[in-house]
């Protein structure tokens, strides 16, 4: 039997595959926890839209991964009369400044909050594929 899996499935493949099994397997365990369906043509086209939705996701990502390369963020902080920083700027303050200029979908890879007056570079991951960094700037108040 001719099955479209909905989910990730062990020993028989991943979510969306078209794949042909036994029918009691098929009926018995598989279709009976909603873990496939048979491929009907109805069930084909949710796989096509499932494809569509992927490919305009991933152009998505690129653009982002793309736009975000010639963003420059200014962060103000207060600074002592020494020129100690009595601020920081964490994942948080960078993550709230990009979503404010249209930038979503990432995780950023900051291992500790910018204590440092200057230009820094934060690594941004929109997924496997796209991994882009947005240049950070620090200034004293």
């Amino acid at each position: 039997m001719k099955i479209l899996l909905l989910e990730n499935v062990k020993g028989i493949g991943k979510k969306m595959e078209v794949k042909e099994v036994k029918d009691g397997y098929a009926k018995n365990f598989l279709i009976a926890k909603n873990l496939a369906t048979p491929a009907s043509g109805e069930s084909l086209s949710i796989k096509h839209g499932y494809e569509e939705s992927k490919k305009s996701d991933l152009a998505k990502r690129k653009e982002m991964s793309e736009k975000v390369k010639s963003l420059v963020l200014e962060f103000p902080v207060k600074v002592g009369s020494k020129g100690e920083v009595f601020e920081s700027v964490s994942e948080k303050d960078i993550e709230k400044s990009l979503k404010a200029k249209g930038i979503d979908g990432f995780k950023i890879n900051l291992p500790h909050h910018i204590k440092v007056l200057g230009e820094h570079s934060v690594a941004l991951n929109f997924g496997k594929e796209f991994k882009s960094s947005v240049k950070i700037i620090l200034k004293g108040k």
